[in-house]
């Protein structure tokens, strides 16, 4: 074994000790074999190599090691190169083998690279030529034009082609790059967030925002170098990627298992003349990877008000689609809930030592998701629903009295006077309606104060709007989600949207105590027939 190759395997085992700290998986990239003639020979600014480097150097003498893993829904991936060629740009690309299964899943959100079956007379026989790009990404945003392009061809027949078909599609995501120093050593993190179309150089072409990063490279060609034969001026190059879908940053790959290649690629620059090369892929090496994420949930469990005795359920929803398999599971106050193992929790019958926050758990291959918590409340001093129907037929049954007693007793002018008298603080603030004239305050306005924790209002007339939103508005926003109200109907609590006299109502505060103000109105229909009377 030679001291070169001993050299090689010492770097290419701190490498992979190193890049086992950064997680996932390694691979070691090998050459290609990749045509001399199809390759560059000068550096990321046009140099010529020396024609004893142009003549010598192999990338069998490369040492390029890679460390990847799917991680929170994409794919990333550090590489790290030793003895590429010396200031030169390389493109770092995701390639599906012909035929793989989760080739057109790269495709989509990367390029096609169309070949024809057809006569070859340079070689004088059929076979698969024309090879080129799906050129047309139309605005970026997926289906490209190219994904149309794809999608109309890929089923074209030509029954005298090995598969009966007229063109054959490989497909190949550029994900990221990097330009090499004067050894022709490089690393780069690369996150699969971005597709790029190809390399330039911003002497070349103007970068908007939608391109990838530049990478700015200033070097001196020496002749110390094998690479060159002569000393060359200070030169600075700055390499971004072209765009090829959108948004850039906001990309990532289908969902499903990845059997594809690793690969550099030498970057060509569009360039014209000798020695520019075209685009090669020089160096691969084989991945394996699942891209997923998390699952996600559709509707979550909601907060319940119950008596003890009361059959209370929760249930909740996921997105369909999900790729991998999902196990679900329930927790009572962070704390799983033995034997639930579907959306639906039945809880049965409850009792006050069921009263907690219960929260879904759905768990995949690429991570856990908890739904939002629901609260259950349980009280045993709630009444039932036959004592509460019975105590409001009391209760109207007493107003109907009442009311045919005062209309046939008094004026409406009469009773306004008598409320006056009998009631001279009307907002219930513990002044009369004459102390609060002298004072310059409002009659008409009230205050209920809300305390942390659950609290009971019930109000005696009417507010001018008796909506939830209006009585409470900003003071209860982010405080507090809803108003619940006791329906005899259904026999449990439910929201409501206005408050109603002489009900009562459940609030739950969740900040400092605060008095909230509720305005009356200034003509209440004392009468009871609709018209709005003043106060004598």
């Amino acid at each position: 074994m030679t001291a070169t190759r001993i050299w090689q395997i010492c770097l290419i085992s701190g490498w992979l000790m190193a890049l086992a700290a950064h997680g996932g998986a390694n691979v070691v990239l090998a050459s290609t074999g990749a045509s001399t003639d199809d390759q560059r020979w000068r550096d990321v600014k046009y140099n010529l190599y020396a024609a004893t480097y142009r003549a010598s150097y192999t990338y069998d003498q490369a040492q390029v090691v890679a460390s990847y893993e799917e991680r929170a829904g994409t794919f990333v991936v550090r590489v790290a190169a030793a003895n590429l060629k010396p200031n030169f740009a390389y493109q770092i690309k995701l390639m599906a083998p012909l035929g793989a299964a989760c080739d057109e899943r790269l495709g989509s959100v990367g390029r096609y690279w169309r070949e024809e079956w057809d006569y070859d007379y340079g070689a004088g026989a059929w076979a698969w030529i024309n090879g080129w790009n799906l050129n047309d990404k139309g605005d970026g945003f997926s289906p490209s034009t190219n994904d149309s392009s794809y999608l109309s061809q890929k089923g074209l027949t030509r029954s005298w082609s090995p598969t009966g078909l007229r063109y054959r599609f490989s497909m190949y995501l550029l994900l990221g790059y990097m330009v090499t120093d004067g050894n022709g050593n490089a690393t780069a993190d690369v996150r699969m967030d971005s597709s790029y179309h190809v390399l330039w150089r911003e002497d070349q072409r103007t970068r908007v925002a939608a391109d990838g990063p530049v990478v700015s490279h200033t070097f001196t060609p020496s002749a110390a170098s094998p690479a060159y034969d002569a000393d060359g001026t200070e030169k600075t190059a700055a390499v971004f990627g072209e765009w090829e879908r959108l948004p850039s940053g906001g990309l990532r790959l289908l969902d499903g298992d990845y059997d594809v290649e690793l690969a550099l690629t030498e970057e060509s620059f569009h360039e014209d003349g000798t020695y520019v090369g075209f685009w090669p892929k020089v160096m691969a090496g084989r991945v394996l990877f699942s891209s997923g994420t998390p699952p996600t949930f559709t509707s979550h469990p909601e907060s319940r008000l119950a008596r003890s005795g009361d059959s209370v359920q929760f249930s909740a929803a996921l997105a369909d689609g999900a790729r991998r398999a999902t196990t679900v599971g329930w927790r009572k106050d962070g704390t799983a809930i033995a034997g639930q193992a579907s959306l639906d929790l039945d809880l049965g019958t409850v009792g006050v030592a069921d009263a907690a926050n219960y929260v879904c758990v759905a768990t995949n291959d690429f991570g856990e998701t908890l739904s939002q918590a629901a609260v259950l409340l349980v009280r045993d001093d709630l009444r039932t629903e036959a004592e509460y129907t019975q105590a409001v037929d009391d209760r109207d049954a007493q107003i109907s009295t009442l009311q045919g007693q005062v209309n046939s007793m008094f004026t409406a002018g009469e009773v306004d006077a008598a409320i006056a008298v009998a009631r001279p603080d009307r907002d219930g603030d513990g002044y009369t309606d004459q102390q609060e004239a002298d004072r310059g305050t409002d009659p008409d306005l009230y205050t209920v104060l809300v305390t942390p924790g659950w609290n009971l209002i019930s109000l005696a007339r009417v507010p001018e709007d008796n909506t939830v939103a209006t009585i409470f508005g900003a003071a209860l926003r982010g405080m507090v989600g809803e108003v619940w109200q006791w329906n005899a109907a259904t026999l449990r609590y439910e929201t409501v949207e206005t408050l109603e006299p002489q009900r009562g109502h459940w609030v739950f505060w969740d900040g400092e105590a605060r008095a909230i103000e509720i305005h009356l109105p200034e003509h209440p229909d004392r009468g009871g027939d609709g018209g709005a009377q003043e106060l004598e």
